[in-house]
């Protein structure tokens, strides 16, 4: 199994948190559509390879959403800490 690459904020989605955020999204051909209750840097230079539509939304928001996205046809985002940043 390859070796994750660690994130590059010239290339990659960024979030800046202490924990994972909590995220659910949905795709659409070329177009990935993401609800948290924080969005995430985008990439500095260089372009993603599908547009990203992020949606910010309240605590109250992403907690009735929980029980509602499988019938939104939402899914929940399993997002890694990158460890090596950590101070």
């Amino acid at each position: 199994m390859p070796k994750p690459q660690a994130s590059n904020s010239e290339t990659d989605y960024v979030y800046d948190l202490d924990g994972p955020p909590e995220i659910y999204y949905k795709s659409n051909g070329n177009e990935l559509t993401l609800y948290s209750t924080v969005v995430a840097n985008p990439p500095t230079k260089t372009p993603f390879p599908v547009r990203i539509v992020q949606n910010e939304i309240t605590t109250i928001e992403i907690i009735r959403l929980r029980d509602k996205a499988s019938a939104l046809g939402l899914k929940e985002m399993n997002v890694e800490i990158d460890r090596s940043s950590c101070r």
